[in-house]
């Protein structure tokens, strides 16, 4: 049986965003604090530069 590669996950910020603005990871207030993530993946970030192309962390 193949197994099949995972599409790698990119998370997107334009121009004059920050990340903590566009993705809040924050899960205070739902009842979730004490408990630890089903799932963590690694995720490239892509920033948008002021002349129109894009930085990959």
């Amino acid at each position: 049986m193949k197994r099949r590669k995972k599409k790698e996950i990119e998370l997107y910020v334009p121009e004059g965003y920050t990340f903590e603005e566009l993705y809040n990871g924050d899960d205070e207030g739902y009842g979730f604090e004490d408990e630890t993530p089903a799932v963590q993946e690694e995720v490239k970030v892509r920033y948008e530069r002021s002349n129109g192309k894009t930085k990959r962390i």
